[in-house]
């Protein structure tokens, strides 16, 4: 087979899209690769110049394919799209890509290491729970607002709103019997009988979080693993929370109390 010069690496899930010139600009190869192949693929050519998109795994395949001896370079997907020369195709992408790559006035992406993805990871973590946190909080906001219950803006206001939604004494909570009706009803009508169960076990346990373990001793089941696949469903649906490593609660105050009013 003819030397590659230049491959262009079409990004994928499963399969992946190779076209490789030689050095008159003739195309080698091009075919397709499953996930497995790719890098059986590369350790079995002479190293090049490998061209791919910076897109979701790119890093690592970038990385990986970099140990092999060859020359990665990273763009920016819009800066491909100019070389598309038909309808987009796994095939026509890897082409563009191939040709994209090797033009001189090309803008590439750095590639990140794996302590530089990670600290990228930590950060984008922390926005994604700070984003949830004000999303929360807003709408708990809008909610008491509804009940005539203002609360300023900041974290602040929101803990005395909470505070408010827990005293028992206080003459607003009336609240409590339209939030019976009109949101915490609404969130179990069609739970199945198990993840009702569990609902029953947890609030049973008080406020606060606990284990699944403790939540299967309260079902007379043995072990977290009894119930994991409801523990899975109920966080999908939004009733409960992971809090830490281990540790589940319900996510809205004062559920807890509604389960045990209404289901004992």
């Amino acid at each position: 087979m003819e030397k590659i010069i230049t491959i262009g690496l079409d990004l994928a899930k499963s399969v992946f899209q190779v076209h490789g010139i030689g050095g008159d600009g003739n195309v080698v190869v091009r075919r397709a690769l499953r996930r497995s192949q790719v890098l059986d693929f590369f350790r079995g050519i002479d190293p090049c110049l490998v061209g791919i998109e910076a897109c979701a795994s790119s890093h690592y395949w970038a990385n990986a394919i970099g140990q092999l001896g060859h020359k990665v370079r990273m763009m920016p997907p819009t800066y491909v799209k100019a070389y598309v020369k038909r309808n987009k195709t796994d095939a026509a992408h890897a082409e563009a890509i191939c040709e994209a790559v090797s033009r001189p006035t090309m803008r590439f992406v750095p590639i990140k290491a794996p302590d530089e993805q990670a600290a990228c990871m930590v950060l984008r973590t922390r926005e994604l729970f700070v984003r949830q946190r004000s999303q929360t909080a807003n709408a708990m906001r809008a909610h008491m607002a509804e009940l005539g219950i203002i609360a300023a803006t900041g974290m602040t206001s929101i803990a005395k709103l909470i505070r408010i939604l827990r005293d028992a004494e206080d003459t607003r909570t009336t609240v409590e019997a339209v939030l019976d009706q009109d949101f915490f009803s609404v969130r179990v009508a069609g739970l199945p009988d198990r993840e009702l169960g569990y609902l029953r076990a947890l609030a049973s346990l008080g406020p606060g979080e606990h284990t699944p373990a403790s939540v299967a001793a309260a079902m007379n089941r043995s072990g977290s693993a009894s119930v994991g696949s409801a523990t899975a469903r109920l966080v999908s649906r939004g009733l409960i929370y992971s809090t830490r490593r281990g540790y589940v609660a319900f996510t809205v105050p004062q559920f807890d109390r509604y389960v045990r009013r209404t289901f004992g």
